[in-house]
């Protein structure tokens, strides 16, 4: 199953989204990361057995 997670993150200072970044493509399961603009900050393609799993 392929999901798409939009991100909003509480702090905007450069170090935590590199932080964010960092963290999140370390999870096999994510397979994309964006940095999107508008009224969430990322978009992550996530690749799961199920919505259980998610």
């Amino acid at each position: 199953m392929t999901v798409f997670c939009n991100v909003r993150l509480k702090e905007h200072a450069k170090n935590v989204g590199a932080n964010f970044v960092k963290d999140i493509v370390a999870l096999p399961e994510i397979i994309e990361c964006y940095n999107i603009a508008g009224d969430y900050d990322f978009m992550l393609k996530i690749l799961i057995e199920d919505i259980i799993y998610y």
